[in-house]
């Protein structure tokens, strides 16, 4: 029975290394699949073949910004419904506006904390997210 239950996965979008690194290792120390992603094409990508449970979302990113991407994602039927964190050192009332208006209900400051990541996820995808099976 365990193996036709699916893991649960986050999709990490942030052009930077370590962020990533560091973000996914919190990630997957729960034992949730994490995808990184550096750049706005590859996690377009990967949020359209994998279906992660949530998206992590930097919103300084090379070629499209992350709220143009956050966009793209709510038009794209298939990926529209999953909820999405914004993560970021620059939040502006701009960024903020935008990704409320696009459902966005959570947000991460850089530098980002194992308790704040815990926490936030927590707001979008419940307590149990983390005590269900993840086999």
């Amino acid at each position: 029975m365990k193996d036709n239950i699916p893991k649960k996965s986050i999709l990490v979008i942030d052009d930077d290394i370590w962020i990533q690194r560091i973000v996914c290792g919190y990630i997957e120390s729960w034992g949730i699949k994490a995808f990184p992603a550096l750049d706005p094409y590859s996690g377009l990508s990967l949020a359209s073949s994998e279906k992660p449970d949530l998206i992590l979302l930097d919103i300084v990113l090379p070629d499209i910004s992350g709220d143009k991407l956050l966009k793209m994602i709510r038009h794209i039927e298939s990926i529209s419904n999953i909820p999405v964190v914004i993560i970021s050192s620059y939040l502006s009332r701009n960024v903020f506006n935008i990704a409320i208006k696009h459902g966005v209900k959570t947000f991460i400051s850089k530098p980002i904390t194992k308790e704040t990541l815990k926490e936030k996820i927590t707001i979008d995808l419940g307590e149990n997210f983390f005590y269900q099976n993840t086999a």
